[in-house]
């Protein structure tokens, strides 16, 4: 994916205090999800989420239009309200979501105390427990022989929630791709449409599925095609495109000095980013091979600043591509003082709130870190979907306001979710409306657990301003 990239350094030196309040106020965040039913409709609510120790974000799905959304402290008629939850976007009656500050609202969802009530058109209302909840990754290569599309979904288990939040593509294979079908069996011996999901530029990026659909993607019985394209179709595979390997030294201190960044491409092929600028000793190179087998992932190559690049251009067995996937996988730095490695790990995915405006092509601009934030190496900030070379500005902050800021007094029709410590600087989007923006952590253990938010202010949409999708993640530590 070609992309323009807006470098520059997160002005720490600025804003210190408000990190340090940051730093101290923070608490952990657990993601949340809840499915709520009735026994005298069809309809169901699904709501994905985090909490902190007194914070609640959750955004809820409903398969027909409802009256109002809320929590409430168990599933009885009478029950207390914990947070109401509002309309997502002006006229919509199936997407709600809250920002809300809750005393103490994690212990109740731990302690089972925290439900969701979702009132229908219908005589009863839809009711289910928030619980904890772990989302997992999964992704596709579809290919029709002449391009090829990369999509991966994040999977809630316990609301039956499926989302698809990002997109890399070749023109030839993705011109008009809008949506595409989960369906049972393979594509030779093809079942049942279990679900269909729009890409994330869509407003269907995000759907309900039946409990037995998720089951099956977890059990590997499906595939999917582009809707319109049978012909354009690939294997869905469960787990994360995107590992990382921190290499030490062993001699100065207790952070480690280099990084490398694995990604799938579309097809049998990986690429990979390895860092090496702030280790001890020379590397000479750069290897990156199987546990077991030693075969090599292939060749890599200097590209200045003590930084190595492995393309994605040599096809990878079926072994290779298992090895990914279990985390069998070594990063070898080669030097005169010997060789230094260490093994792979999943990435785990940032949390991306499905929320923002449409731009003038249509499409909510979807914002998230595409690289996970590291202590010492840091970590970019990402927007892709947006108008085609328009400008846009990235906003960073470690919390979102609760409730969102709307900008109706401005005359726009946007929201802002993301309390704002500093914007990134002013960057300009390539022909697919894509950038990054690499930034910079220090290398300072006590970064390690900064909550970090960001969503991307585009300027350019119906009222001269569209806003990305909300991503979440947290600093990693080294």
């Amino acid at each position: 994916m070609r992309s323009i990239r807006c470098r520059s350094v997160l002005p720490f030196a600025a804003c210190v205090a408000v990190l340090g309040l940051a730093l101290a106020a923070q608490t952990s965040s657990v993601d949340i999800g809840v499915r709520a039913t009735s026994t005298m409709t069809n309809a169901v609510a699904g709501g994905v989420g985090y909490v902190g120790s007194d914070r609640v974000v959750i955004l809820v799905e409903v398969n027909e239009p409802a009256l109002d959304a809320r929590l409430v402290d168990s599933p009885a008629v009478n029950a207390n309200v914990i947070a109401v939850l509002r309309a997502a976007s002006p006229g919509s009656r199936r997407r709600f979501g809250t920002v809300a500050d809750v005393a103490g609202i994690r212990q109740l969802v731990t302690q089972g105390n925290v439900w969701l009530r979702v009132a229908t058109q219908g005589l009863d209302a839809l009711v289910g427990q928030v619980q904890l909840d772990t989302p997992e990754d999964a992704f596709v290569t579809l290919d029709d022989g002449f391009g090829k599309v990369f999509l991966e979904f994040e999977i809630h288990p316990v609301s039956g929630v499926v989302s698809s939040f990002k997109l890399e593509e070749l023109p030839i294979a993705a011109n008009g791709l809008t949506a595409v079908e989960i369906v049972a069996g393979t594509p030779q011996s093809p079942g049942a449409v279990l679900a269909t999901i729009g890409v994330p530029s869509q407003e269907s990026r995000s759907i309900l599925v039946a409990p037995g659909v998720i089951q099956a993607i977890r059990s590997g019985a499906v595939f999917c095609r582009a809707v319109g394209d049978p012909g354009l179709f690939g294997e869905l595979e469960l787990g994360s495109p995107t590992q990382h390997a921190l290499i030490d030294s062993g001699v100065d201190g207790p952070t480690n000095n280099a990084v490398a960044f694995l990604r799938r491409q579309p097809g049998p092929f990986v690429a990979a980013l390895v860092r090496t600028q702030s280790f001890p000793f020379n590397v000479t190179a750069v290897n990156i091979f199987e546990n077991g087998t030693n075969a090599s992932y292939g060749p890599t190559f200097p590209v200045g600043g003590g930084d190595f690049l492995m393309p994605p251009a040599q096809s990878l067995t079926p072994s290779q591509l298992a090895s990914l996937k279990t985390e069998n996988v070594t990063i070898e730095l080669v030097t005169a003082s010997g060789n230094f490695s260490a093994g792979i790990v999943d990435e785990d995915p940032p949390f991306v709130l499905l929320v923002g405006s449409p731009g003038l092509n249509g499409n909510v601009p979807q914002g998230e870190f595409s690289a996970e934030a590291l202590v010492g190496f840091g970590y970019e900030v990402a927007v892709s979907g947006a108008d085609p070379n328009a400008a846009a500005i990235p906003l960073l902050g470690f919390e979102l306001h609760a409730p969102a800021v709307s900008l109706a007094a401005f005359g726009l029709d946007d929201e802002v979710w993301v309390k704002v410590v500093t914007p990134l600087p002013l960057g300009v989007l390539d022909s697919t409306g894509t950038a990054l923006w690499p930034q910079s952590l220090p290398n300072d253990t006590s970064f390690a657990g900064l909550p970090l938010v960001t969503q991307i202010a585009v300027l350019s949409g119906l009222d001269g301003l569209s806003m990305s999708s909300v991503a979440r993640t947290t600093v990693a530590p080294n």
